[in-house]
């Protein structure tokens, strides 16, 4: 009878003992909720030391069955820190979520894929919030002189503009976009910079060195500058401040912003950011080389903005909404001084729609939709009779400039190692004015553009070489733009190579600048038609670096760079007027480097030397390795101490930060060239945060401590005198943290 019965107890006793297999989904984001793939997972038995599991999982969630029982779980990917924890297994269905924390920054160019610098086939400098911190600048223009390749001169009517890379950039070579929305107006495509923009409210700065327009279209032919602010900040909170900048005789700055970032219940995020700010530009004296006066510039050279930036998401879908209304007080004009001061005013509202849909795991549909009103150079104040007979009646503009872009940006992952990035895009320009007649003989002109880009990266290593930290990656795109008046097709290529904490980049590319609607309205018509042509630049790019860990990341760079059918603006006995000009272009080298040398010191250093490649006689200086109004030397070196660790100070620290800017050329008179001696710029900072955890902060400044005064020279014969800039100041800076559970 027992025997009968002996092959059933004995199944019976082997499933009573068996050890039950319980089924784990693992989720793995980063700080920002945002999901990874290609996360190596391996898990091991505490209590038998056996390695159960080991794999780089490409799509999550990724469901692992495991005994009853206690585990250590370890996930890699290649730019974030190794996560170890401990993994308790006791019911089936269980949810393990892993946040990996970044090593390196990650950035979206275009509507390519997030992914780290190293990685990314351009010049990338990213600035982060602690990093401006330890700047210690009191507005953007002073914080981005940090930066290899950027400088400023002046133009006209108070504006300060870019140089980049030793070339004057004010009109249509150089992109700025806050929180991913153009603010390069679409009149003269310049940027108005110094006090529009808070630093207090700034999260990082991504600055793209370099050709982009095969991503970013005709104003990114120099490169990028994305202005991100607060309110993308990771730790969900809200956050107020207000800089308060005193000279020794005035109050130059009071600055005051807010930002907010709240996910609600429902998945409903918000995002905000505000600043109102005041101040004045100077309080130098200015005097023109028309003989007509100096003035002081503190009254004459006010300055305020009024922006807001509002961001809502909901699942996949994301609404931009912007508002930025900045006003300047000017009396330089275009050369000789006006009698009083007038005010310019530069208007931008935008709303902009997107969301990512997936059309299943291997295809990303993005279909963006913009609309965007500009009314850049427009006056409030009328002008004085005097200036109306030497030709200054008609300073201010009236156009209104309403963008509509609609596009789709599909990213495939074709295999295992390829990604394509396909983009189409079309918008419409619509001018109005009701004082100007355009040269199509009407108060208003439509300008449309059609694009379509194609951009590809091949993983020659493949992707799980990432997490043993190698990579070979070629890049290869081009975009091909249909404008009302012309056509560009501009290609490019790129090699990245990473090995371990080194790393390479090998890039060529051909960019372009879109003349728009002034440069055609001021230039030559013939049978209704412009005859203004865009400007195309080659640019070739080498970059060496060292990452390791966020103690150390040095990179350095050589650059050739040339432009042909250059756009600029001349006067001769014909009149003035925009025109195709000679090439121009430069060459030459930058570094920058953050290093970690001890626990309580932070280290910023960067290095930029640049000279003239072509013969041209609009931007370069006669006899020297130089261009106009912008230096071919510059060098910094920031300085951060945290004294708590290393003086027990509670959550303070100390900064000393100093510029050299190497010798500059410009107009003397109408006549002549003058040289500009070097600039030595020193600035000290102490800052404490969160004081007795409150969430309040504190800091005071002593800012170009020598009161050398910065200097905004014109980068070309356009008759305007060097415009002086901020010197010594004192600037007390207050926050407030609110954290959201």
């Amino acid at each position: 009878m027992i025997k009968k019965y002996l092959p059933f107890l004995l199944i019976l006793f082997i499933s009573l003992h068996a050890k039950a297999q319980f089924k784990v989904f693992f989720y793995v984001t980063d700080p920002n909720k945002s999901p990874l793939d290609l996360v190596g997972i391996s898990i091991d038995n505490l209590k038998t030391g056996d390695n159960v599991f080991s794999q780089t999982v490409e799509f999550l969630p990724y469901t692992v069955e495991l005994e009853a029982g206690t585990y250590q779980l370890t996930a890699t990917k290649f730019g974030y820190l190794q996560h170890t924890d401990t993994l308790l297994v006791t019911e089936d269905n269980q949810i393990k979520t892993i946040i990996l924390q970044p090593v390196e920054t990650k950035v979206r160019l275009g509507g390519s894929l997030e992914k780290q610098i190293r990685l990314l086939p351009n010049l990338i400098t990213v600035i982060s919030k602690d990093e401006i911190d330890q700047l210690g600048s009191r507005d953007i223009v002073e914080l981005l002189r940090n930066i290899p390749g950027i400088d400023y001169g002046c133009d006209v009517e108070g504006m300060v503009g870019f140089g980049m890379r030793g070339v004057w950039a004010v009109e249509g070579k150089m992109l700025v976009l806050l929180d991913g929305v153009q603010m390069t107006e679409e009149l003269y495509a310049s940027n108005i910079m110094s006090g529009r923009y808070s630093v207090d409210n700034i999260e990082r700065l991504e600055i793209v060195r370099g050709a982009a327009s095969t991503l970013y279209g005709g104003f990114a032919s120099y490169g990028v500058i994305n202005i991100v602010t607060r309110r993308t900040a990771s730790d969900e909170g809200l956050r107020v401040s207000n800089s308060l900048g005193h000279s020794s005789k005035n109050l130059m700055r009071n600055y005051m912003s807010a930002s907010l970032n709240r996910t609600f219940e429902g998945g409903l995020g918000l995002q905000l950011s505000a600043f109102s700010g005041r101040g004045a530009l100077s309080e130098r004296d200015y005097t023109d080389f028309e003989n007509t006066g100096t003035y002081n510039m503190y009254a004459n050279s006010r300055q305020a903005n009024d922006q807001l930036s509002l961001g809502l998401t909901y699942k996949n879908f994301r609404l931009n909404l912007l508002h930025d209304n900045f006003r300047n007080d000017t009396r330089d004009a275009y050369g000789a001084n006006t009698q009083k001061p007038y005010q310019i005013n530069y208007f931008v509202r935008a709303a902009d729609l997107s969301a990512d849909l997936n059309a299943g795991k291997r295809v990303t549909i993005t279909p963006r939709l913009l609309i965007r009103e500009d009314m850049p150079w427009t006056g409030r104040d009328e002008i004085d009779s005097v200036d109306q007979s030497i030709g200054y009646a008609d300073l201010f503009d009236t156009t209104r400039v309403t963008k509509m872009l609609s596009s789709i940006n599909t990213r495939i992952q074709a295999g295992k190692s390829l990604n394509i990035s396909l983009l189409a895009q079309y918008e419409k320009n619509n001018h109005e004015s009701p004082t100007t007649i355009f040269f199509n003989g009407s108060n208003d002109i439509q300008i449309n553009n059609l694009a379509l880009a194609a951009n590809g990266e091949l993983s020659i290593l493949g992707p799980s070489a990432l997490n043993r930290g190698k990579a070979l990656n070629l890049y290869f795109g081009a975009r091909w733009d249909r404008h009302t008046y012309y056509q560009a097709f501009v290609p490019r290529t790129a090699l990245t190579w990473i090995n371990g904490i080194f790393h390479m980049k090998a890039l060529a590319s051909r960019a372009f600048r879109v003349p728009v609607i002034y440069n055609f309205q001021h230039g030559q018509i013939i049978n209704g038609v412009p005859q203004l042509k865009p400007e195309f630049s080659n640019t070739y790019e080498l970059e060496f670096g060292l990452t390791k860990s966020t103690k150390m990341d040095i990179t350095a760079s050589a650059f050739l760079n040339k432009t042909a059918q250059t756009i600029i603006y001349v006067g001769d006995i014909t009149g003035e007027y925009y025109s195709n000009s000679a090439p121009v272009g430069t060459m030459g080298v930058e570094l920058f480097a953050r290093l970690q040398p001890a626990s309580f010191l932070r280290l910023i250093a960067g290095f930029g030397y640049y000279s003239p490649n072509t013969q041209d006689t609009f931007y370069r200086v006669p006899e020297q390795k130089a261009n106009y109004g912008l230096s071919p030397l510059k060098g910094n070196l920031s300085l951060r101490w945290d004294l708590e660790k290393l003086m027990n100070l509670s959550r303070s620290f100390f900064s000393i930060s100093y510029l050299y800017q190497g010798v500059k050329y410009g107009f003397k008179d109408t006549t002549g060239v003058q040289s500009f001696k070097p600039g030595h710029f020193l600035n000290l900072t102490l800052d404490v945060k969160n004081i007795a955890g409150s969430g309040f902060d504190a800091g005071i400044g002593v800012y170009d401590v020598m009161n050398t005064g910065l200097t905004y020279v014109q980068a070309y014969d356009g008759g305007h005198a060097p415009l002086p800039g901020a010197g010594r100041e004192i600037l007390l800076r207050f926050r407030y943290n609110i954290g959201f559970q």
